[in-house]
C-alpha cells in the first residue's frame, strides 16, 4: 500500500512539473535553463515547508508523508531531498557532513554525468 501511495505522489508530482515548466518556458527567455532552476527552488520550499509542518502536528499518517513528501515532492524535484537532507545535517549540528554531503553529491553528479554523457556518445555510434 505504501508503493501506491508514493506512486500516486510521484506521478502527481511529476504532472505539477511537467505544466509548471511549460508555462514558465512560454514566459520567461533566459541563457539558463529557467524552468528546471524554478521547479527545484520551488520543490524545496516545497518540502523544507513539508517537513516543518507535519513535524509540528500530532500524528501525521505515515501514508501522508509518503504521498507529499517522498512522491510529490521526489516527483516534482530530487532536489528537494537533497536540500532538505542537508538542512537536516546542519540543523542537527553536523554542518561539516552537510558540507561534505553537498560537494560530494554536486560535483560527483556533475562528473558521473560528463562521464555517462561522454561513455555512451562515444561507444554507442
Amino acid at each position: 500500500m505504501q508503493l501506491l501511495w508514493v506512486g500516486l505522489g510521484s506521478a502527481l508530482g511529476g504532472m505539477l512539473r511537467y505544466l509548471v515548466g511549460l508555462w514558465i518556458s512560454g514566459r520567461v527567455e533566459a541563457g539558463l535553463p529557467i524552468a528546471t532552476l524554478v521547479v527545484n527552488l520551488l520543490g524545496s520550499l516545497l518540502l523544507g515547508c513539508l517537513m516543518g509542518i507535519l513535524g509540528r502536528i500530532e500524528g501525521p499518517s505515515e501514508a501522508l508523508r509518503l504521498t507529499l513528501g517522498i512522491g510529490l515532492c521526489g516527483g516534482f524535484t530530487t532536489f528537494s531531498t537533497l536540500s532538505w537532507e542537508v538542512v537536516s545535517l546542519f540543523t542537527s549540528g553536523s554542518w561539516q557532513l552537510a558540507l561534505l554531503y553537498l560537494l560530494i553529491t554536486l560535483l560527483g553528479g556533475l562528473l558521473l554525468c560528463l562521464m555517462g554523457y561522454l561513455f555512451c556518445s562515444l561507444t554507442l555510434h
